[in-house]
């Protein structure tokens, strides 16, 4: 078995006919369809130098087999594990482009790809970069079902892909191949694609919600790079440039050059031994593996001794290699000027199983799009995009829908989440300082989160707490509207009404003079002291957490 994807199985085989070796892959039906042969032999139709060649395929034992042609060499996702660093530039831009020139051939015969990532970029022993993996294509124009499916694998899924049942009754087209085309192109120079560090069901929600993602640090990469990412990776389809646009972009001429240079046949022939030295670990991992499934199987044959064994795996006219093409788990290193690790996440081609219910998960997607996300255009949610503390990553972030609609509630909230972050800054500072130094109670010692109740005199407690109670009535006057304790059940509520020209977490005085004269340095100073804050709320409680849980000092 040379690896295992999304949709099925692949091979080495030996095709008697053809006399040469080919790649086999097996993909179960659950229905015997009749289209999706006829769309299997529209792809054999297809013949194109950047594209892998298909010659058969046919239905066995409820089975696609579809076979294809073999690419000696591995895919780029390979190479960049096996050699522990990403692409440079010019090798990104050669990849893309060969990738680029595939799609746009793909999308001329109403083609779409679906699966567009580095692990379906071979690169063969000549160093031309070919297109793979077939099994999730569709037919645009023969199946309209096929494209309002979510098929494809997460992190690379165009936001239409996810969304498409709800946003468009005609589904998506070829321009979500673009999109995982600048993805994948992310994915080559950093090492991983965006949202790499998230589970794949959490992809799914974020890549519809937040901005398109861009190159980590676009000023260490060429401008046409980071045009050409932008031009893919527009959110709205319709804004987004096709295929063959792309085919007069400067960075995919950039990338014809290179690859006529020969950069692509340099790495491959730097990284032939790399990537032997890669699959005989890995075909070692792997035999371990097999032989620890078999060793459980047969522990639970013991157990149950009438349970049928599994039918072998077979066809005829079909000769299967013992070689087995490893699937890498991960690889470490730099390059491209990126700096980035090569990281393989699990929806990686080739990599950790992939095959999860997608149509569930866009049935979940659909239902937190359609239900749960109200209008953006709601006052409080207007207000908290341009309130401090919405920075990166995630920028305005709000999955769960807490936020509330309403401005003043919005700025009461925000009041309370101030308040608990300078009460937090001053709670950790001063755990730290009381236990390392006892400034004020050099009697008391121990765990601060024990040391309240060995205060000798209560007095002095009293006398700490009291500039804390002078500032909060002074900012109180200054925010809040008076209470109203009339009948009235309206104006009862004002009780906890801020002042609308009231800013919160204005204490009402600066004797210091630290508030910056200009607006986008106070705003800067607002979001320090709210990540800040945010941190130390998180701080005091794993330190009161570790202290009641281990009864002794940090």
């Amino acid at each position: 078995m040379l690896g295992e994807g999304s949709f099925g199985k692949v091979f080495k085989a030996m095709h008697h006919d053809r006399n040469e070796v080919v790649a086999v892959k097996v993909v179960s039906l659950e229905d015997d369809n009749g289209q999706l042969e006829n769309e299997i032999e529209l792809l054999k139709a297809c013949k194109h130098s950047g594209i892998v060649q298909y010659f058969s395929s046919f239905v066995h034992q409820s089975k696609l087999w579809i076979v294809m042609e073999y690419c000696e060499g591995s895919s780029l996702l390979d190479v960049m594990s096996a050699c522990g660093r990403c692409l440079t530039e010019p090798q990104t831009a050669a990849a893309v482009a060969a990738c680029t020139h595939a799609l746009q051939y793909l999308h001329e015969q109403r083609l779409v790809h679906r699966d567009i990532k580095a692990g379906n970029l071979l690169l063969d022993s000549d160093g031309i970069v070919k297109l793979a993996d077939f099994g999730v294509a569709a037919i645009v124009g023969l199946t309209i079902a096929a494209r309002r499916t979510v098929i494809g694998t997460p992190f690379w899924m165009a936001p239409e892909v996810i969304t498409c049942q709800r946003s468009n009754p005609d589904g998506y087209d070829m321009l979500a191949d673009v999109w995982s085309l600048g993805i994948t192109a992310i994915e080559i120079a950093e090492g991983q694609p965006p949202h790499a560090q998230v589970s794949p069901l959490t992809a799914i929600f974020l890549i519809p919600t937040l901005p398109a993602p861009s190159l980590k640090e676009p000023a260490s990469w060429s401008p046409e790079f980071v045009a050409m990412l932008k031009r893919c990776l527009v959110k709205n389809p319709a804004q987004r440039a096709s295929s063959a646009d792309l085919m007069s972009d400067p960075f995919i001429r950039h990338g014809h050059e290179a690859a006529a240079r020969g950069v692509m046949r340099a790495l491959m022939s730097a990284a032939r031994d790399p990537l032997r030295a890669f699959r005989d670990k890995e075909e070692r991992r792997a035999r371990h593996a097999a032989e620890g499934r078999q060793r459980r199987k047969s522990a639970e044959d013991m157990r149950n001794p009438g349970a049928g064994a599994a039918a072998p795996l077979g066809a005829a006219n079909t000769q299967y290699s013992s070689a087995t093409l490893p699937r890498p788990k991960s690889g470490s290193g730099s390059g491209g000027g990126s700096g980035a690790d090569v990281q393989r996440s699990s929806g990686s081609g080739g990599g950790a199983r992939d095959d999860f219910d997608l149509a569930a998960i866009s049935a979940i997607a659909k239902k937190f799009a359609e239900d749960l996300i109200r209008p953006s255009t709601a006052p409080g949610w207007e207000l908290a995009r341009t309130m401090p503390g919405v920075t990166g990553p995630f920028g305005f972030f709000d999955p769960l829908n807490i936020c509330p609609e309403d401005e003043m509630d919005v700025k009461l909230w925000r009041e309370a989440e101030l308040m608990h972050c300078r009460v937090s800054m001053m709670a950790a500072a001063g755990f730290l300082v009381q236990e390392k130094f006892h400034p004020i109670f050099p009697d008391v010692d121990g765990p601060a989160a024990f040391q309240l109740d060995q205060i000798p005199v209560p007095e002095q407690a009293l006398l700490l707490l009291l500039p804390i109670f002078q500032s909060e009535i002074a900012r109180a006057k200054k925010g809040w509207m008076e209470p109203d304790y009339s009948s009235d059940a309206a104006a009862q509520g004002s009780i906890r009404t801020l002042r609308k020209d009231y800013m919160p977490g204005d204490l009402g005085f600066d004797p210091l003079g630290l508030k910056p004269t200009s607006p986008a340095e106070f705003k800067e100073m607002q979001n320090k002291e709210l990540n800040n804050g945010r941190l130390a709320m998180i701080a005091v409680a794993g330190m009161v957490g570790q202290e009641l849980a281990t009864g002794s000092v940090l």
